[in-house]
């Protein structure tokens, strides 16, 4: 969840920029927290954003036709690293499945 950032008459210092909440148990049901968030990636910078992304979070990077599928757990990471650890994945994906067939 992120917050509001801080007003004028707010001491920027110790103020939250973001607060994690607590895992919702697979009971609870998540429609009515089901939001969506888009940025922008247009420097090079850009990619060392942090990112969390939730345990049913699906990043979309439409210009690719990519999508990372949520972990079984949240995880906070930068976006470079999401699409790295992605790539890595799927190059396994198709050297396990290149030698068995």
């Amino acid at each position: 969840v992120i917050e509001e950032p801080p007003r004028a008459d707010q001491n920027e210092v110790g103020s939250p920029k973001a607060i994690m909440r607590p895992q919702m148990n697979s009971e609870e049901t998540v429609d009515s927290q089901a939001m969506q968030t888009r940025l922008t990636v247009s420097e090079r910078e850009d990619l060392w954003r942090v990112l969390l992304q939730g345990p049913l979070a699906t990043v979309e990077i439409p210009e690719l036709e990519f999508a990372i599928r949520p972990q079984e757990q949240r995880r906070i990471d930068s976006i470079y690293n999401l699409i790295a650890v992605a790539i890595l994945h799927l190059g396994d994906h198709l050297r396990k499945n290149t030698r068995e067939g």
